[in-house]
């Protein structure tokens, strides 16, 4: 998927393995407390297909991760006859913050998250971390629960949730504005992730590029 964020241009695409030594340096550079190589060799090999990066196309680097897992609920040490999503790790290059990156990366792995079934997605929040908290209520995450002493350090967790399902709902509410290209009519567009309200489609026959616009409800 190629977009246009902020006079960026990313193309999001699944992580390879030879991708996991630039995805730990980002960690390293995002986080205090980052995450031990160990952790994303594993989640990769636990489930390739739902781990994505986000690329600078043109100084091609990696500028951002998501790892996203599809399980049985009671990893959570809850009892249930579902599934949902997790995500374990996801981060951005400090240089390329508050560009919405993370959104992107964010809204894809939802979308993989939800083509597997799942019903909902949670992530843990280091207690003191504010920025995070208000940053996935933000986007439509609740707090579900405090885990103590979750972290190895002894912090506290908060898992947060948030229900999939919803956004269904929402998108059947909606259509978009234009459906061909805005410059030569064409209906060879880039569509790939319908209903995303931040980003940009692009006609592959001439390259225009314009911002997803919801007008009306369907009825």
């Amino acid at each position: 998927m190629k977009v246009t964020c902020a006079k960026l241009e990313v193309i999001v695409r699944n992580c390879r393995r030879e991708d996991l030594p630039r995805v730990y340096e980002i960690n390293l550079k995002a986080f205090s407390q980052p995450h031990q190589m160990v952790e994303f060799s594993w989640f990769y090999e636990m489930e390739p297909s739902g781990t994505y990066i986000a690329v600078d196309k043109n100084r091609n680097k990696i500028i951002g991760f998501v790892f996203g897992v599809y399980r049985p609920v009671f990893f959570y040490l809850e009892k249930a006859d579902i599934k949902d999503g997790w995500i374990p790790l996801i981060a951005v290059d400090p240089e390329y913050q508050k560009r919405g990156i993370g959104t992107l990366l964010m809204q894809t792995i939802e979308e993989y998250l939800r083509s597997k079934g799942a019903k909902e997605v949670k992530v843990e929040v280091r207690e003191n971390n504010t920025g995070a908290l208000e940053y996935y209520n933000k986007i439509g995450f609740e707090i579900h629960k405090k885990i103590p002493n979750y972290y190895f350090d002894g912090e506290n967790g908060i898992v947060m949730k948030k229900n999939l399902q919803k956004k269904i709902d929402i998108q059947m509410k909606l259509k978009p504005r234009y459906t061909s290209c805005i410059k030569c009519g064409s209906f060879n567009i880039r569509y790939k992730v319908p209903f995303l309200l931040d980003l940009n489609c692009e006609c592959e026959d001439c390259g225009c590029v314009w911002p997803v616009v919801f007008e009306e409800k369907i009825k």
